[in-house]
């Protein structure tokens, strides 16, 4: 039993969970929830009005299980799954399915997906294409994103955080970056500020729903070469990963 003088209240600035936009329709609603239809992608998804308490440590999934419309029984259960399996859930969210997934099922196949991007992540460099490296924690936004560079015939690869992210250059050596700036652990800030001390001169991009007047410049001082509004637009994606080759190109 969670002790309540240890809960937070969990508030969600509502968006789609495909693209991030805030232009959306309201459609009805269902099961206590609301439904909504995005106006900039056409995704349809639920969203729920409760007020959620929960402890500190488990604010950002239950955020993130929040605005997908699950019910507080659900997130209760799923709080103490691991976080992708949480971000990969929000994922199969919609109003096609009219019943939820059984936590046990979700992680088990979550599992197979981790253990296929391993074996992706092994075979990395082989076939010689561009590799292109995205840095996000919202697995929705990293979809998105490989859906668009993997149509140029580029070859992608992901990390949920900075840390990850510094591990998978060293590994893997990609030819450009694409980072958000609000991660968990390490931020986009402090990744591009620990790639530029040791020495790296990959070309990185920033795409974030968080790109201000101050954020811009800060990211230009730490080596940031391009910025992103988000939800970003297939063709401003393509452009930006040009760009980041095309310095890369002229560094090399």
């Amino acid at each position: 039993m969670l002790n309540t003088n240890d809960h937070l209240r969990v508030e969600v600035e509502m968006k789609c969970p495909e693209c991030c936009s805030t232009e959306l329709q309201r459609n009805g609603h269902r099961n206590q929830v609301q439904c909504y239809k995005c106006k900039h992608c056409g995704r349809q998804f639920l969203a729920s009005y409760k007020q959620l308490r929960y402890p500190e440590h488990t604010k950002q999934r239950c955020l993130r299980m929040y605005f997908s419309g699950m019910s507080a029984r659900t997130i209760e259960k799923l709080t103490k799954i691991h976080h992708t399996t949480i971000l990969s859930w929000i994922q199969t969210v919609d109003l096609n399915r009219s019943d939820w997934f059984d936590p046990e099922e979700l992680e088990a196949a979550n599992h197979g997906n981790h253990d296929r991007r391993k074996r992706l992540e092994n075979n990395v460099n082989d076939t010689g294409k561009t590799l292109v490296l995205i840095v996000d924690d919202a697995a929705f936004s990293r979809r998105m994103l490989r859906k668009y560079i993997e149509a140029e015939g580029y070859q992608v690869i992901e990390a949920t955080n900075g840390q990850q992210a510094l591990e998978m250059v060293q590994q893997h050596q990609p030819d450009c970056i694409l980072t958000d700036l609000l991660m968990p652990d390490i931020d986009g800030f402090q990744l591009l500020q620990t790639l530029r001390e040791q020495g790296q001169l990959i070309p990185i991009a920033i795409i974030s729903a968080d790109i201000q007047e101050t954020s811009h410049q800060r990211g230009i001082e730490l080596g940031a070469t391009s910025f992103i509004n988000k939800p970003a637009k297939e063709e401003q994606v393509r452009q930006i990963i040009r760009q980041l080759l095309q310095r890369e190109g002229a560094s090399t």
